[in-house]
Formats: C-alpha cells, sequence, structure tokens
C-alpha cells in the first residue's frame, strides 16, 4: 500500500492525460475509467477489464510510439500485438496470451522476461540487446526471430512440436 501526499496530486495526475508514473503508485491497479482513457489514447478497441488486467479481442498496435514502458498491464490479446520501432526496456505488462503475432523488434530489451508464455503466430525479437533468450515463449506456434541481438547463449529458447519452427540468430557466440 502506498500513501500519497497532497502535494502528490498536481494537475498532471487529474488530467485526462494519465500516466503510468502515477497508476504505478497503486501497484498495477487500474480502474476501468483509468483503462478506458488509456485505450482511448493508444486507440485499443474491444477491451474488457478482468482481474486488473486488460483482455483484447483483437490486435493491439503500439508499434512506432516512442514509448518507454507499455502503458497497460495486458492478460490476453486474440489478435497480434505490436510494440516495435519503440525504446522500450522492459516487457513488464505484456500479454500473457497472444493469439497472433508478437513483435517486440527494435527496441531497447536486454531481457525477454514479461513476454507472452502463449503466442498463437510468431515471435519477433530481433534487433534488441539480449545476451539471452530466457523468458521466451514456453508456447509458439509460428517462427521465432531474434538476429541481430548480443546472444551469449541459446538457453532459454522456446520448444515448440512443430516443424515449421525457426530460431534465426544473427549472433556470434
Amino acid at each position: 500500500a502506498y500513501e500519497i501526499s497532497r502535494s502528490d496530486w498536481s494537475s498532471d495526475v487529474c488530467s485526462s492525460d494519465l500516466t503510468m508514473k502515477y497508476l504505478k503508485l497503486f501497484e498495477g491497479y487500474q480502474s476501468e475509467s483509468e483503462v478506458a482513457k488509456i485505450c482511448k489514447k493508444w486507440g485499443i478497441e474491444n477491451w474488457s477489464l478482468v482481474d486488473g488486467l486488460v483482455n483484447v479481442d483483437g490486435d493491439v498496435n503500439l508499434h512506432d510510439k516512442e514509448l518507454t514502458e507499455l502503458p497497460l498491464k495486458f492478460g490476453r490479446v486474440r489478435g497480434s500485438f505490436y510494440c516495435y520501432d519503440n525504446q522500450l526496456t522492459s516487457l513488464e505488462g505484456a500479454p500473457k496470451e497472444v493469439g497472433g503475432d508478437f513483435d517486440c523488434n527494435d527496441n531497447l530489451l536486454t531481457s525477454l522476461e514479461g513476454s507472452p508464455r502463449e503466442v498463437g503466430g510468431s515471435f519477433y525479437c530481433a534487433s534488441n540487446q539480449l545476451t539471452s533468450l530466457e523468458g521466451a515463449p514456453e508456447n509458439l506456434s509460428g517462427n521465432f526471430y531474434c538476429c541481430d541481438n548480443q546472444l551469449t547463449t541459446l538457453e532459454g529458447s522456446p520448444q515448440s512440436p512443430f516443424p515449421h519452427h525457426l530460431l534465426s540468430f544473427h549472433s556470434a557466440f
């Protein structure tokens, strides 16, 4: 539990342009009205709030938004989840399950911790600063792309039962 002093309540907190800085004070709790404002701002449609996590019946497109962190904590996204071409340093808040592709290419990620456990399509994490694949999805139906990283080990790479599974590396070991 956090206490907030009166001086913490600036006009920024009360504005419609809420930031994660203030939402995190409540350990991730987000009211439905707060989530609605954030979803509207980022163009996220067909969502529901379940146990504090945002589920989306469709795609989430957060690419090229200059994000340093994900704006919500997601549970399940039935479509694809795009957060590539940002400045993310963490996948905190990423969905636990994605029905389509998950694309976090071209960020500043050093770890895949927080990535979805299940991905129904392909997983893209190329052009980051990864040194290992720890935290990669446990279940993956499509391909796995992780080229242009600083990988020193393959530990944590997904184990896929599908014969078309591709592990794409362009890193020196």
